[in-house]
């Protein structure tokens, strides 16, 4: 069914400075997440959120994810340096039954102008979901955050519960 379909917003991403590491150090390297979180509305630029206070939401409401991606395998093409990911989402149930399962549900290519192949850095991700429209309950909502050029993955998981939204008077 079509319960928890899933529309990622375009992402915010931003690049303030680039470090001095070597060229190609991040070539051998798994993508590391530094921070990931439920956030209270979309963040617009690195390190500027406000981390949700919970995990329940209203059914009806859109959720709203941040995370800072680090060691992102690179590329030097045309005057920028790109980096690619991509997001799967899984949703189970409280008995772990898999009700939602979106490969590639949100793709971020990544393209800072630059002069050379330097390291990318204060990069972060915001994505919110379509409102959330499933029974009341308990779920388990995994990522699985893909380093697209280097090949490497990993996975978080946050705990949320669907309430029943509140009737209008």
């Amino acid at each position: 069914s079509d319960a928890f379909q899933v529309r990622f917003k375009p992402v915010a991403q931003q690049t303030r400075e680039v470090s001095n590491q070597a060229p190609g150090q991040s070539q051998f390297q798994s993508i590391e997440i530094t921070r990931i979180l439920l956030s209270n509305g979309r963040a617009e630029a690195f390190n500027q959120v406000t981390p949700r206070t919970g995990t329940e939401y209203r059914r009806g409401e859109q959720m709203d994810i941040y995370f800072e991606p680090r060691s992102l395998v690179t590329r030097y093409e045309g005057g920028h340096i790109r980096a690619a990911m991509t997001v799967d989402l899984e949703v189970r149930d409280a008995e772990g039954k898999v009700i939602v399962n979106q490969q590639g549900a949100w793709k971020l290519p990544i393209a800072v102008k630059a002069p050379s192949h330097l390291p990318l850095s204060q990069l972060f991700a915001a994505m919110s979901t379509t409102p959330i429209n499933l029974p009341a309950g308990s779920y388990q909502v995994k990522l699985r955050i893909h380093d697209d050029f280097g090949g490497s993955y990993l996975d978080r998981q946050v705990g949320i519960t669907i309430v029943e939204a509140q009737a209008s008077r």
